[in-house]
């Protein structure tokens, strides 16, 4: 029989690491949790650890709790034991810790008898992310809901009702049908179509680029592969197989469309009527087989309908008669995981307004608090998407080569547009490169989430050399040249 092993992705390998030589950085409270991760459907006798989260209400969907990670330092066996004891309810199988090994620096790995809970050998590795990467695809639910609650200003009232609409909603998920975007195969409650694994599903697509063919003057055998090889590419290239849901819901009334305004409400309203929009995201194994990810789907998508309601609720301003409607937003700080979360914040708040929230999110989630990783600016962009920046370049240095033998090329992680002559219907050739690259700099800030203000325009960064006294009034308006020492200027007065 063939030994159990994990695999632990250097990911996670490298975040451990980080808070135990930051430990000031991680509250006690959050210096212990969930090791998740998922079975490898090649061999079950491979199980990789792709996650570290305090609770296992914020770990990434489709994945199980496999052990435990104690950044305690100098924490006894009998310590890492209880913890283990209290945090894994399984009673059998084999758990793995990962602990701070003695020198207090590095990292070590024990295993655990769940029967017996002694410890026990076992085998485990660290492992690029790729190796578990190469093999996933990204599958997704999406819906649009309507929801109705009954309305009451009293607290109490309106948490039971806000209670009582979501929990309805969330038991009909069961029995809801998943529909694969663009094709006519559906995961149902009395079909599982075990025998179907998901890297087979891009068979299914007819999208209207695959249906364009249909047009086309050739043979039917001709057509039939030139569809499989746009298959195959959509396949290579990872887009998203979106699942929609089929769900009738009752109510009517006014949604909000945006994230910039809460939702109004009349003092004499019996009833409010919105909107839930469900995103759930996962990276999914191409050989699993879709009857699990059916029941995974459903797992999901009723944890996070349980997070909107929570969100729904602790958000709500009854003395104002507002309530900000909760949204599903997904994240993938690549640098740090190899996995989507998918967390639901309130419509109508800025991140500014949710550092707290966030905060707290960040030690959940154990994310170093050095840079923004999952502010709404941050979402996750997926394949084939509509691009969210606008009408801009985005990246361009993407693909680019130098032409230069024995060069390397360097560049900042991130995504920037790039801003270039006579756009935003400016005509400002000849005022020189350094105001259209003051704003290329600045879109780096405002898409990683260090900002949410707006990229300055031409007049708005000459006012600002205007009113740090850097130049007379006259310059406004002007066609006069700045350089790199004006830039830093204005980054300094506007960010």
């Amino acid at each position: 029989m063939a030994s159990k092993i994990f695999k632990i992705l250097e990911t996670l390998q490298k975040r451990l690491l980080y808070f135990v030589t930051n430990e000031n950085q991680l509250p006690s409270d959050a210096k212990v949790g969930l090791i998740c991760g998922l079975i490898s459907p090649k061999d079950a006798n491979v199980t990789y650890c792709t996650s570290a989260v305090v609770r296992q209400n914020v770990s990434p969907f489709g994945s199980t709790p496999v052990g435990i990670y104690c950044l305690i330092k100098e924490a006894t066996n009998e310590q890492i034991l209880e913890n283990l004891t209290n945090l894994i309810p399984k009673k059998s199988g084999i758990a793995v810790v990962i602990s701070v090994a003695e020198d207090e620096k590095s990292l070590k790995v024990l295993f655990v008898d769940l029967k017996t809970k002694a410890f026990c050998d076992c085998l485990s590795e660290f492992v690029d992310d790729e190796k578990l990467l190469i093999d996933s695809l990204i599958t997704r639910v999406m819906a649009n809901i309507q929801l109705c609650v009954d309305f009451n200003r009293e607290k109490e009232a309106f948490e039971n009702n806000a209670k009582k609409a979501f929990d309805a909603l969330k038991d009909t998920i069961k029995s809801t049908n998943f529909k694969l975007k663009d094709s006519a195969f559906i995961l149902s409650s009395n079909g599982a179509k075990d025998s179907v694994i998901c890297g087979d599903l891009y068979s299914f697509v007819e999208d209207d680029e695959i249906k364009e063919i249909d047009g086309v003057n050739a043979s039917a055998d001709l057509k039939r592969k030139m569809k499989d090889k746009l298959r195959k590419q959509k396949a290579a290239a990872k887009l998203p197989l979106v699942f929609t849901l089929e769900i009738n819901s009752k109510g009517s009334g006014d949604v909000p469309t945006s994230d910039d305004e809460p939702l109004s409400i009349e003092p004499n309203a019996k009833d409010v009527t919105f909107a839930v929009s469900i995103d759930v995201a996962i990276l999914t194994d191409k050989l699993t087989n879709c009857g699990s990810m059916r029941k995974t789907f459903v797992t999901a998508v009723q944890r996070q309908i349980r997070e909107m309601c929570d969100c729904f609720i602790f958000f709500a301003d009854l003395n104002s008669l507002k309530l900000h409607i909760p949204k599903a937003y997904t994240f993938w700080p690549q640098s740090q995981c190899s996995y989507f979360s998918s967390l639901v914040y309130p419509i109508g708040l800025t991140d500014d307004e949710l550092i707290k929230r966030r905060t707290e999110l960040h030690d959940l989630l154990l994310l170093p608090k050095n840079r923004p990783y999952i502010r709404k600016l941050n979402k996750y962009q997926f394949p084939g998407e509509p691009n969210f920046i606008g009408d801009k370049l985005c990246n361009p240095h993407v693909g680019l080569t130098t032409g230069m033998k024995c060069s390397a090329v360097s560049v900042v992680h991130g995504v920037y547009t790039y801003h270039h002559y006579m756009q935003d219907k400016i005509n400002d050739n000849g005022w020189g490169c350094a105001y259209r690259s003051l704003q290329t700099i600045v879109s780096w800030f405002k898409h990683q989430g260090y900002t949410e203000k707006p990229i300055p325009t031409h007049k708005e960064i000459q006012q600002a050399l205007v009113d740090i006294g850097d130049k007379q009034p006259n310059f406004v308006g002007s066609t006069q040249w700045i350089g790199s020492q004006e830039v830093s200027y204005v980054l300094n007065q506007l960010y």
